[in-house]
């Protein structure tokens, strides 16, 4: 996987991944849609599987001759093409997700609906997984109610932990891996890293990991700036302490302040989709109250919550590089690309398990 553009095979016909995770080098929140040509194609037949012209598709990837494109070659699928061609699931495979996604906060209203928070028109998702992920905490006061709806909902959660709670309730972060949960970081404490220099923020990162390694066993692998900060010194200086800057999806649907009662758990649902990356508080009362109604709603539309790690290993998985031209396998092999995120008894299999209030 190079970059944020992926090529995604399904049962022999090539889909769209858009998946928003903030990996540093990278500024924008969106993914770039690629088709993965296969022996025998031709441009035309790409064009009219997205849905797009061929001279739209050729001006897109800077083709002067239409006739020239070879196996293997990476082609960026122009914008709103990638839903009208990505309409294969069969065998179990991961559907692609809907497009229309927000590239940024500046286009929280267009993406998300209007100003009084409605979800947009034609979001209907058709099933696959989501990375559930909550900000802040340990907290004593939300967490038996917050791992008790988790557990009774068979969902598994990655949760972004301040280093000075976790070091004040130590209990409560070894109960999170015990139950199979995914624990990242979130910075020593809940300050901004905007007003902090390199030394401060990149100290926070490695006090924090070193702590969480020491309850948990597992080095931490990805960090959330408080506030969801986009600074591209931020993502250097978390890189540079082993860590890749993760932001999250359902930008325009905070659960703080809380909505109306009833409001979240339709919102949120209704901006999943699958390889979305969402994001709650973990130390918000509502937001546990109606977090079993939330799993519900996801499951409704199909989405099974797992951990970032569970999503990752499903995107590796379906993002494999086909085979040259003429290597065994090359017909049939994309039948094979299933997620490695299977159930047993209705749980993820195998993955252990902050961010000020948004805005």
């Amino acid at each position: 996987m190079t970059g944020w553009e992926v090529g995604l095979r399904l049962n022999g016909s090539a889909a769209a991944w858009q998946i928003f995770s903030h990996l540093y080098p990278h500024a924008a929140l969106a993914a770039a849609p690629v088709h993965v040509v296969r022996p025998g194609e031709t441009l035309f037949r790409i064009a009219r599987q997205y849905g797009v012209s061929v001279e739209e598709l050729a001006r897109y990837n800077e083709i002067r001759d239409p006739a020239q494109i070879r196996a293997g070659q990476r082609l960026r699928i122009p914008t709103g093409g990638a839903k009208r061609g990505s309409s294969a699931r069969e065998g179990g495979a991961i559907p692609a997700p809907q497009t229309g996604r927000p590239s940024g906060a500046s286009s929280t209203q267009k993406a998300n609906g209007d100003q009084g928070g409605n979800p947009p028109p034609g979001g209907e998702s058709r099933g696959g997984i989501v990375a559930l992920t909550f900000d802040d905490g340990p907290d004593p006061a939300t967490w038996p109610g917050l791992l008790e709806a988790l557990e009774q909902g068979r969902a598994r959660a990655t949760f972004f932990l301040e280093g000075a709670r976790a070091r004040a309730h130590p209990e409560l972060v070894r109960e999170l891996v015990r139950r199979g949960h995914q624990v990242e970081n979130h910075g020593w404490s809940h300050q901004e890293p905007a007003p902090n220099g390199e030394r401060e923020v990149r100290a926070a990162i490695a006090r924090t990991a070193a702590l969480l390694r020491e309850l948990t066993g597992r080095r931490t692998t990805y960090y959330r700036p408080p506030g969801g900060l986009r600074d591209p010194s931020v993502f250097r200086w978390a890189e540079a302490e082993g860590h890749r800057v993760l932001l999250w999806t359902n930008i325009g649907v905070p659960d703080v302040p809380p909505p109306a009662p009833g409001q979240l758990a339709s919102r949120m649902a209704a901006h999943a989709y699958n390889g979305a990356i969402l994001m709650l508080h973990a130390t918000e009362p509502r937001t546990v109250q109606e977090l079993p109604a939330i799993l519900t709603a996801l499951r409704q539309r199909g989405l099974r919550p797992v951990t970032v790690d569970q999503l990752m290993q499903a995107l590796a998985q379906v993002t494999a590089e086909p085979p040259e031209a003429g290597t065994p396998g090359d017909q049939d092999s994309a039948t094979d690309d299933k997620p490695a995120t299977k159930e047993e008894d209705g749980k993820p299999a195998g993955n252990e398990a902050e961010n000020k209030k948004e805005g």
